[in-house]
């Protein structure tokens, strides 16, 4: 399952198609609570910024809310103490009973995507494309993400900040579409 849009460290956000507002959709880490399915666990790659940032504590909390970072804080029990980590939303869906996702693809920090009228030619859906290219029966989560590597850098080159901010959190060794 491949997602593009904007990513934050705590949830994503899009807008409608041809909408007349510029009003933001928004999914944050708690509505993960609301997916039940089951043993149905896809791989997810976020083609967006931030999503599986490490480091997530309250000072990125500041930086999106200032005002409301401290009610946020005390409204869901989290750490005020910056060298405290809450769980980034890449991780959320990993961390889900009873539904979630098996393995996610996310940006440690801000990300970008070339693309004009031909289609994408770099950053994170050039990355995300060639994930999935990489795909073929019996293949592993990490398989697949080393396929996605290796095609980027043969195809754009020397863009090495793609390469190093997306990482696959999961288990590597999990071959894709299960065992028989």
């Amino acid at each position: 399952m491949t997602y593009a849009g904007h990513g934050f460290e705590h949830g994503w956000g899009t807008y409608r198609p041809n909408a007349l507002t510029d009003t933001m959709i928004l999914y944050y880490i708690p509505y993960i609570n609301g997916l039940h399915n089951g043993n149905k666990l896809p791989i997810m790659f976020f083609d967006a910024c931030l999503t599986a940032k490490l480091d997530f504590n309250v000072t990125s909390l500041q930086h999106y809310y200032p005002r409301l970072a401290n009610l946020l804080v005390r409204i869901f029990g989290l750490s005020s103490n910056p060298s405290d980590l809450y769980e980034c939303f890449a991780w959320s869906f990993l961390a889900k009973e009873n539904g979630g996702a098996i393995a996610t693809v996310g940006a440690t920090r801000s990300a970008y995507t070339w693309v004009d009228k031909n289609g994408v030619y770099g950053g994170a859906g050039y990355l995300d494309v060639h994930f999935f290219a990489s795909y073929s029966d019996g293949v592993t989560a990490g398989q697949m993400m080393t396929g996605a590597q290796n095609a980027y850098i043969q195809g754009v080159g020397r863009d090495y900040f793609t390469l190093e901010e997306f990482l696959l959190l999961g288990d590597p060794s999990l071959m894709v579409g299960g065992y028989q």
